[in-house]
């Protein structure tokens, strides 16, 4: 992830050399011109975000008439307000199974002379002031407007009624009985799929809407979706109506009452009962659970944070996961300000390419980018960052690099790191009581007995590994040998495995954490038979590739005493 952070900025780089200029005059209010790129608003729809916000999407018809492949995000500027407040992006999922959002045709690129629906997806403050919209390139040299009347927005799924005719407003009306390419779909199969609306415009067009799933029929061996397909080539007898898609007939008989569509949660039945969150494997849920200490460093801060650029201070962490996944964390900044403007992580998911947790949250009350905030596990270190562009240049960035409590540090890898005597100041002290030391509310940490993984983690040295028990003494007297060994004096000379079993007492350590193993590296482990006290040792290769040696090592409060 923090290679991802500066091809980002390269890639910023090379795509604001793209921006073009020029004058033009406005004609279709719904037509935005910037440069050789169009935007044409077609509907918006209200939506229900990730978080289970109120939001909208916003549609448009992007076309390319530049020489490039170019896409709607990196092709124009905008900002989107609301009473005179900027509104804040929303994570709308295409269904509950899949990670890709209504926003992702924003990023995807159009070849010259193409067009594409795009979608921008927004998080609403109400559901009745309009919504502001100002378009401009690189330079601010061109400038568009766009007014989007809410009362003009539907549900998810319906196109915004048009302007009213003699024909009246938009009517919805309720599909009781289906028959799709020669195929009934009586009552009985519409309950179980969802229940569907159509609604009629007053331009003359209509869109039909599932509203539990995403509904896909197969029509004469094609499938596509049926969700807020619109059509114009109708008819309408008495309460059945019949049009063309894909060259099969579809007959709906709809309710002869003009039908109010209730209102839906992405298709989700009693949403207040599903867990906030995301369901991480239980391969991240066991490696990243627990508590967690080390440093932060702010970069690249400019405008109203420009004081914070290169401010270093520290960070902790608290990872807990039930049975089921779901994660609760807590982080915070050893920083003088209120809890609220501290680092509030309102909802994790998860970064497949990556392999790591994306971060839906807050700091300094400001929304932080939920694609480049993250937290990452990479040989041992817990890395969290944050980043807020409020696009007018204030902007913050933040990198924290966490070790587990009593752990200790590379000095030449790990950045930024937590000190010597900070590591010796803090051993053996407990998360609350690093949490209390900051100055915040306790009370307001989750409980590790909730973490399901640590429970199970705590007991695994005595289950697992019996041929690494040894007596605390021996803990305590194999890292004074360690410490004579790999010295100054000694040139810091890293033992060889088998030198290291033989000054504990030929005691072979455990494996440890073998699913991490690679080619680099393996760790061990020795542990008291009550599991209380512990070294664990991570070996790498030896120069000639025949064995192992001592490369680092982390243990237990009890070790010093």
């Amino acid at each position: 992830m923090k290679k991802k952070l500066l091809a980002l900025v390269l890639v910023l780089v090379m795509v604001l050399g793209l921006a073009a200029c020029g004058d033009k005059d406005k004609g279709d209010p719904n037509e935005i011109v910037i440069g050789d790129y169009t935007a044409y608003y077609t509907h918006s729809e209200f939506v229900t975000d990730y978080d289970g916000d109120d939001a909208i999407a916003i549609y448009f018809d992007f076309t390319n008439n530049s020489d490039e492949d170019a896409s709607f995000l990196w092709s124009m500027y905008y900002t989107l307000t609301q009473n005179g407040a900027e509104m804040e992006q929303a994570t709308v999922f295409l269904s509950e199974d899949s990670f890709d959002t209504l926003f992702d045709t924003a990023m995807e690129d159009v070849a010259p002379g193409e067009m594409l629906e795009v979608a921008l997806t927004y998080k609403l403050a109400d559901k009745e002031a309009p919504i502001e919209i100002e378009f401009t390139d690189l330079f601010d040299s061109e400038k568009e407007h766009l007014t989007i009347d809410l009362a003009t927005v539907g549900a998810a799924g319906n196109a915004a009624p048009t302007e009213e005719t003699e024909n009246g407003d938009a009517v919805t009306y309720k599909a009781i009985s289906m028959n799709a390419g020669g195929e009934e779909l009586g009552e009985d199969m519409l309950a179980l799929m969802g229940d569907c609306y159509v609604t009629f415009n007053s331009d003359g067009t209509a869109v039909m809407d599932m509203f539990d799933d995403v509904f896909m029929l197969d029509y004469d061996g094609e499938q596509f979706t049926m969700m807020g397909v619109p059509f114009s080539d109708y008819t309408i007898e008495g309460d059945t109506l019949t049009f063309d898609m894909e060259g099969a007939e579809v007959v709906l008989t709809v309710t002869e009452e003009a039908y109010e569509v209730p209102a839906v949660t992405m298709g989700v039945e009693d949403a207040e009962e599903e867990k906030v969150g995301y369901a991480f494997s239980s391969d991240i849920a066991t490696t990243y659970a627990g508590d967690w200490h080390g440093m932060a460093e702010f970069y690249e801060c400019t405008g109203d944070y420009s004081d914070e650029d290169e401010l270093q201070c520290e960070i902790i962490a608290r990872l807990v996961f039930d049975e089921e996944g779901y994660c609760t964390p807590y982080v915070r900044l050893c920083l003088s300000q209120s809890e609220d403007e501290n680092f509030v992580i309102e909802s994790l998911s998860y970064d497949e390419e990556y392999d790591c947790m994306l971060i839906n949250g807050t700091l300094h009350e400001k929304p932080l980018d939920p694609v480049e905030s993250f937290i990452e596990l990479e040989d041992g270190v817990l890395y969290i960052g944050a980043e807020y562009d409020d696009g007018s240049g204030d902007v913050f960035k933040l990198l924290g690099c966490l070790r587990r409590l009593d752990d200790q540090w590379d000095y030449e890898n790990d950045y930024p790191y937590l000190p010597q005597e900070g590591v010796d100041f803090y051993m053996g002290k407990s998360f609350e009581e690093i949490v209390e030391l900051y100055g915040y509310d306790t009370s307001l940490i989750p409980e590790l007995s909730g973490n399901v993984v640590s429970d199970v983690q705590e007991e695994e040295p005595a289950a697992a590994a019996a041929e690494g028990i040894v007596e605390l003494q021996q803990l305590k007297d194999w890292k004074a040998w360690l410490d004579e060994v790999n010295s100054y004096e000694n040139e810091y000379y890293t033992p060889t495995y088998e030198e290291c079993v033989e000054a504990m007492d030929g005691i072979e350590p455990a494996p440890y954490k073998v699913d991490d193993w690679d080619d680099e590296y393996q760790k061990y482990k020795w542990t008291t038979a009550d599991g209380k006290d512990h070294i664990i040792m991570t070996a790498k290769p030896t120069d000639d590739g025949s064995g192992w040696r001592y490369h680092s090592i982390s243990w237990s409060s009890g070790v010093n005493g």
